[in-house]
């Protein structure tokens, strides 16, 4: 993916003045994309940020229509790996989103070192980043209310910036090199009595020691009741592997 740049410079009160530069602030390092769409005019309770809606409100702009008088926002979640941070751009404004007015230049959101992929389900709650650190392998969960931070460029109200410690999380027995949603049919939670959630998350990990690469399935659930800035296991959502045992549990 080509960089994004955005760069900002403060002009001097006069000629003789040197100029002072605001530094280029770019995507660094963007591999994955992720989109949801978001209600950012008329919400309900816009005390709590935007609403994630279905992508099917979020239709192209039609021509001669300005952007900010859309109720419906399409936003694309880019990792970046060289920051671990997580950039959104505003597709339907076509700008990059500033997190955190109150730090120069264009802020993302933290996500952990070496990000290597970004997940959305269909019903755009949450926005899951995996994290392959070396120390701390790890899934992150954002609540996509909070997605646009303090932003003053769409019409919800400003949420504080989201910080790392601000985030639900859980720790990795091995890096993962990649996520993806899949749906859960109903009635086959591995509890027997139905499955909690229609989507599970499933990450493929890389080698790590004596542990050989593979593909987990980890219950999403667990995000909205742990503490944030905790880092428990990740729950395994099912058997997908011969070293793991049947029904859910922490993962090896």
């Amino acid at each position: 993916m080509a960089a994004l740049a955005v760069a900002a410079g403060v002009s001097a009160s006069s000629c003789s003045q040197t100029p002072t530069n605001v530094p280029i602030r770019t995507f660094q390092g963007a591999q994955r994309v992720a989109v949801v769409c978001l209600r950012v005019l008329g919400v309900p309770d816009p005390a709590n940020g935007p609403l994630p809606v279905d992508q099917n409100n979020c239709a192209p702009v039609p021509a001669g229509v300005v952007p900010d008088t859309l109720p419906f926002h399409l936003f694309a979640a880019v990792t970046q790996t060289t920051r671990g941070e997580l950039a959104i751009v505003d597709l339907t404004g076509g700008f990059v989103v500033d997190e955190d007015q109150s730090t120069p230049g264009t802020n993302f959101i933290p996500v952990g070192t070496n990000p290597t992929d970004v997940a959305i389900p269909p019903d755009g709650m949450f926005t899951y980043v995996s994290s392959a650190s070396a120390t701390k392998p790890a899934i992150y969960a954002i609540p996509n209310r909070s997605l646009l931070g303090d932003t003053t460029a769409v019409g919800v109200p400003d949420v504080p910036p989201l910080q790392l410690t601000d985030l639900a999380a859980c720790s990795l027995p091995q890096p993962p090199l990649a996520l993806a949603i899949a749906s859960v049919p109903a009635g086959s939670g591995t509890d027997g009595g139905g499955a909690q959630t229609p989507y599970a998350l499933v990450a493929l990990l890389g080698e790590e020691g004596n542990l050989p690469a593979r593909v987990v399935a980890i219950d999403p659930t667990n995000f909205k009741t742990q503490p944030h800035g905790a880092l428990p296991p990740c729950v395994a959502a099912g058997e997908l592997h011969a070293s793991w045992a049947k029904g859910s549990g922490p993962m090896p």
